[in-house]
């Protein structure tokens, strides 16, 4: 895993007080965030573990930023099985001028010391604009967009980070967001084909002005830290379920989504195809076997009756009979195996006609969630 910040050059005013009088924990602090007298000019040092010791609660520093920044390229990536993903921003440009409050904050009894990080909600406070270059890397296949954030305002905002009793580190997030406008340019900066809009973000409390808490670090804790399992370590990021009561609910709006799309030549109607009755079964018929021709019969003509003799008997009359026709006979029958019964087929209704979408923006509308909790969610990560 590598974090990399490639070619920073930065203009800013910096205002800011110390807390505590302590030099030891000023320089601390200052380590901690990367300041030093030459505000930056010189690497990043590794802090001391003793000196590190030597910050406690209420140790903290209070600054307000004027910037005028530009980063080059600010890459995030992991190497699993020769399989890199990254996510990476590029071409960074930031101004805008904003508070940050930086504490080391005494834990509850027998929990351990945390550090907040505040972005106080005061007037004083003006919007950031952002402009950078996204690229995500995974499986072979790069996403890349080109990012403006209008007028970002995350005043009221916080978070804090702790050592966690399961491990690794806990933390805690609270949102108040606000941005007048987002843009995503595929095609790069100034492109507006298929371009993607967000006007009038807001994400806060459900109910009320402040801000969303996410994650609390005493009733409902972030983690990150490494599960063992019988498949393997595994790298485990999430939150906690709340240990009493429901999880906050935050409410997020935005006034338009548009589309700027390129057009579409729609698609013709398909008509309905009716369906087919049922086909009921067939029966299987006998064998019949052949019946052999017969020969004719010519007529017998009738006799006369004969009167008795002295020596012989009467003889009645008979009547003779018709004669009768030969016969061809008839070819034997194959017995029929029948067939099953056909079940009837619904048919598909019509399916209508897809107008033709012209070239320009799509007008999506305002979208609005009232009320969101995140009750619990891990993600776990393994190499393989």
């Amino acid at each position: 895993m590598e974090h990399t910040l490639m070619n920073p050059t930065r203009r800013l005013s910096l205002f800011w007080s110390l807390k505590r009088t302590s030099l030891m924990r000023q320089a601390a602090l200052l380590g901690l965030l990367g300041i030093s007298a030459v505000a930056g000019a010189a690497d990043m040092q590794e802090l001391d573990d003793g000196v590190l010791s030597q910050v406690q609660g209420k140790d903290g520093v209070s600054f307000a930023l004027n910037l005028n920044t530009s980063i080059g390229s600010n890459v995030f990536s992991v190497d699993t099985a020769g399989k890199p993903t990254s996510i990476s921003q590029k071409n960074v440009k930031v101004t805008g001028f904003y508070a940050l409050s930086l504490d080391i904050v005494n834990g509850a009894a027998g929990k351990p010391d945390f550090m907040n990080w505040v972005y106080p909600d005061i007037a004083s406070t003006k919007p950031l604009n952002i402009v950078y270059d996204m690229a995500i890397t995974a499986d072979g296949k790069t996403f890349g967009s080109s990012v403006t954030l209008s007028e970002y305002l995350n005043a009221g905002s916080s978070m804090q980070l702790s050592s966690s009793d399961k491990g690794g580190m806990a933390f805690g997030l609270a949102q108040k967001l606000s941005i007048a406008s987002v843009l995503m340019q595929p095609n790069g900066l100034g492109n507006t084909g298929g371009q993607f809009s967000m006007s009038g973000v807001s994400l806060g409390a459900a109910s009320g002005t402040g801000a969303w808490v996410i994650a609390d670090l005493v009733n409902q804790p972030g983690q990150f830290n490494i599960v063992r399992e019988s498949g393997g370590d595994r790298l485990q990021f999430g939150i906690d379920f709340p240990k009493t009561g429901e999880a906050a609910a935050g409410k997020l709006s935005i006034n338009n989504i548009t589309i700027n799309t390129s057009g579409s030549p729609g698609t013709p109607g398909v008509p309905a195809v009716p369906g087919t009755p049922e086909i009921p079964a067939v029966a299987p018929t006998p064998y019949i076997p052949a019946v052999p021709p017969t020969p004719y019969i010519p007529a017998v003509a009738p006799t006369p009756e004969i009167p008795a003799t002295a020596t012989t008997p009467l003889i009645p009359a008979t009547p003779g009979s018709p004669e009768v026709l030969a016969t061809p006979g008839s070819p034997e029958v194959l017995a029929t195996p029948g067939s099953p019964a056909i079940p009837a087929t619904p048919g598909t209704p019509a399916i209508p006609a897809i107008p033709a979408i012209p070239p320009g923006p799509l007008n999506l509308g305002s979208s609005s969630i009232g009320s969101m909790q995140i009750q619990h969610f891990s993600i776990k990560f393994r190499q393989q």
